[in-house]
């Protein structure tokens, strides 16, 4: 059998090779590995040896939030607290029924003709949010959303017909809010 030296240690290159192989791998399963500060060979556990890997940590809320620059992920539960982020967006229909998916909104209210009312889920932490709307109308086509009365809570619509100017009754309106909640 050939022999391999390793800092005048010998390792058969078929001690690793000719073992079964493993398709799954449980925390105290032992790894092998030459430490050079002891020319030695030495064991560790696998939990012990990917510890020891290090890599970015979990990102917290307010580094994201204040996009912070350091070696951290952003999970999947905290990535809507990031700025450029909607933190409220959804769709309603003419007769005032928001529609799903929708996220961030806990309602919209018909306040008046064309007016409508959406709240959000979360309270934003103030009224310097902005939003953006959309919408149209089975009457008068493309119709423009004026948004007004901002609140933590909530915030107004007025759709208006792109043809005249009056209010829209049945108005199909989307919106979307980014800010800091």
């Amino acid at each position: 059998m050939a022999k391999t030296t390793i800092a005048g240690l010998f390792l058969d290159p078929t001690v690793i090779t000719s073992q079964t192989a493993e398709s799954s791998i449980a925390g105290d399963d032992v790894v092998l590995l030459y430490d050079t500060s002891a020319s030695a060979f030495r064991k560790m556990t696998r939990t012990n040896f990917v510890a020891g890997l290090g890599g970015p940590s979990q990102a917290t809320q307010s580094a994201i939030k204040d996009e912070t620059n350091e070696d951290t992920y952003a999970p999947p539960d905290l990535i809507k607290h990031s700025p450029g982020v909607a933190k409220a967006w959804g769709t309603m229909t003419s007769a005032t029924v928001l529609q799903t998916p929708s996220y961030g909104l806990s309602g919209v209210a018909d306040d008046d003709t064309g007016r409508t009312t959406w709240s959000f889920s979360v309270n934003f932490s103030d009224i310097d949010y902005a939003p953006i709307g959309s919408g149209d109308s089975s009457s008068n086509g493309d119709i423009n959303i004026d948004t007004d009365f901002p609140a933590v809570g909530s915030i107004q619509t007025q759709a208006r017909s792109n043809i005249n100017g009056h209010a829209e009754v049945d108005a199909r309106m989307s919106i979307a809010v980014f800010g800091d909640q």
